[in-house]
């Protein structure tokens, strides 16, 4: 069981626009970035680890971390599901942006019209709100959200 003792760090729209680079990272590339078997894990592993030794912005909603911590677990990997948990809250530059109720408004009422998934929905929400670029290898999402936000090329 994973313990979280230190302070979780929120992102607002003041921390989020200090730094150069921000970014809204899809868990399709966390998870291709930790598991060594997927097809886009090198591309994956050295985006997010450039990313991180930059310093750059990451803008994450809550929920990218349950996502990828039970596509980790659903592949038995449950030891590395927990391991990255803590990583990802222990990375300074990467700040959490909560579901909170009129979030949840604004996400159905703008993704809306572009017809993806309840998740990805909340991820294009945070990367619009914060002006993030979105990360993303899901062709789909990348495909639909490209009139929306801006997506990262890498």
């Amino acid at each position: 069981m994973v313990h979280i003792t230190r302070y979780v760090k929120f992102a607002t729209s003041v921390e989020a626009h200090c730094n150069m680079a921000s970014y809204t990272i899809d868990s399709s590339v966390w998870v291709a970035a930790l598991l060594t078997d997927e097809i886009n894990h090198e591309r994956a592993y050295a985006f997010l680890t450039l990313a991180i030794q930059d310093n750059s912005s990451i803008i994450i909603p809550v929920t990218i971390a349950v996502e990828v911590a039970m596509a980790l677990a659903r592949r038995s990997e449950g030891a590395l599901a927990e391991k990255t948990l803590e990583f990802i809250l222990a990375v300074p530059s990467i700040q959490f942006v909560e579901l909170t109720y009129s979030r949840m408004i604004d996400v159905i009422q703008t993704a809306s019209p572009l017809k993806v998934r309840g998740m990805d929905a909340i991820v294009l929400a945070v990367a619009h709100e914060y002006g993030s670029q979105l990360v993303t290898l899901d062709k789909e999402l990348e495909q639909r959200a490209k009139i929306f936000v801006q997506i990262a090329e890498f």
